[in-house]
């Protein structure tokens, strides 16, 4: 799926890094993006295409050339996990335009990602799918799961009804991000970004044409859940989770019964 995906991307080197936390409007700067004609890898290609990729960085480290082959073929990334290597991305490519999205404040920010964790806990497909992951060793989601906890120390086990956050640690994570974006980003080449401002900011900073349409929100109220399984490689995903389920189920129907016979001969 990602090599036919990608055949549509256009070849050049990365021009943009979205900075922002999640839950601060990464989503509406994605659609953006796309109609602004960029190329957009956002978690659900990060975590899809580059699933080994990504494997590797947590579990080995990186190096100088690690990022730069992993994003040479798209214009843009945004969310997790790119964005908690934001600085490590913009080493790769040190031309790229940096935006990091905020919210209002950080208590509107904390209380939109509580939001969308608790959908998220009650969400009956998402569960489904996170222990069918676990189970088949699908490295996809257990890659999201562990970007969140090496952001923002939210551990998402699966036999939890509710995940559970500390608010003050969570303002605090998003508040050292956003501060050390602003320190360490090259201030002309750093946008800071609310969404409610529109395309003017944006389309100024990366020096694009203002479409005349308002300017796309996203996943105002969670949708994204459901948005993802309707997304072109999430399809695809569920397709392939699917057929790996089926086939253990066969699998372990045939052993078991193999076993029913080995024991009934014995008797």
């Amino acid at each position: 799926m990602c090599n036919h995906y990608t055949s549509f991307v256009i070849r050049s080197k990365m021009k943009i890094i979205v900075a922002g936390c999640p839950k601060t409007g990464t989503k509406s700067v994605n659609a953006a993006l796309k109609r602004l004609g960029f190329s957009v890898f956002d978690f659900v290609e990060h975590l899809y295409c580059l699933e080994e990729e990504w494997g590797s960085v947590f579990s080995q480290g990186w190096d100088e050339d690690t990022f730069r082959k992993m994003y040479q073929d798209v214009d843009a990334a945004v969310d997790l996990p790119a964005s908690l290597f934001w600085e490590q991305i913009h080493e790769a490519f040190p031309d790229a335009k940096i935006i990091l999205t905020v919210r209002d404040s950080e208590e509107a920010w904390f209380r939109s990602f509580e939001n969308h964790f608790r959908r998220l806990d009650s969400h009956f497909l998402a569960r489904v799918l996170q222990f069918v992951e676990i189970l088949l060793q699908r490295k996809t989601g257990l890659l999201l799961s562990r970007s969140y906890k090496f952001g923002f120390d939210v551990d998402r086990a699966l036999f939890r009804r509710r995940t559970p956050m500390n608010e003050s640690v969570l303002k605090m994570r998003y508040r050292s991000h956003n501060d050390r974006v602003v320190q360490k980003a090259p201030a002309d080449k750093l946008l800071v970004f609310n969404c409610k401002e529109g395309w003017a900011p944006l389309c100024d900073f990366l020096g694009a044409p203002t479409p005349e349409e308002a300017f796309p929100h996203k996943n105002v109220k969670g949708e994204v859940i459901e948005e993802t399984a309707r997304h072109p490689i999430g399809l695809v995903y569920q397709k392939e989770i699917v057929t790996s389920l089926i086939v253990c189920v066969t699998k372990l129907a045939v052993g078991l019964s193999f076993l029913f016979y080995f024991v009934a001969y014995i008797i």
